[in-house]
């Protein structure tokens, strides 16, 4: 990836940030056209269920 699409990118993911109580955060339903997914259970079932399963998995080592 060249430099300047990188750049892109970056800006297009500080645009959607939120800060709440002083963290940074980024809403779903915002982030899935930034990664290209143009159906949100695309996005549903592709990004967020895995970021769920590993999260879970990461906090649960023994299950």
């Amino acid at each position: 990836m060249k430099k300047e699409e990188i750049k892109k990118l970056l800006d297009q993911f500080e645009a959607v940030a939120n800060i709440v109580e002083g963290i940074e955060c980024w809403s779903a339903r915002e982030l899935q056209p930034l990664l290209g997914y143009a159906k949100w259970n695309n996005f549903i079932n592709n990004v967020v269920v895995k970021v769920k399963e590993e999260s879970f998995e990461k906090s649960n080592p023994e299950s």
